[in-house]
């Protein structure tokens, strides 16, 4: 029904393609994105779906980081606290990454 990706708004130019990120060496699940211009996937996601279609759903995660120009998968990807009260709050009943399977009713 829906992708995400990690980026800034569109029409700007991503902080990778910049080659300056002021997050760069700051705890990714901290929870704090003052600094971060991004949309993270989970949002973009979210953005391009209804309401309706995303009760009951489920939501597919996974990531990379870059390493020496190499893309690694990322074997314990979950959502950031702010991502994951957006998710909880859109209707979506599952979290689904490697690290296996969340289920949000028996949070």
């Amino acid at each position: 029904m829906s992708t995400g990706y990690n980026g800034n708004p569109r029409g700007n130019e991503n902080c990778c393609d910049r080659g300056n990120c002021q997050r760069m060496n700051l705890p990714s699940k901290s929870g704090n994105y003052n600094d971060c211009y991004s949309v993270h996937a989970e949002q973009n996601a979210m953005l391009s779906a209804s309401r309706n279609e995303m009760i009951g759903s489920t939501i597919y995660i996974a990531g990379e980081k870059y390493d020496d120009g190499k893309g690694v998968e990322i074997d314990d990807t979950e959502p950031c606290p702010i991502c994951f009260r957006m998710i909880k709050n859109s209707g979506i009943d599952k979290i689904v990454s490697k690290k296996g399977t969340l289920k949000l009713d028996e949070l």
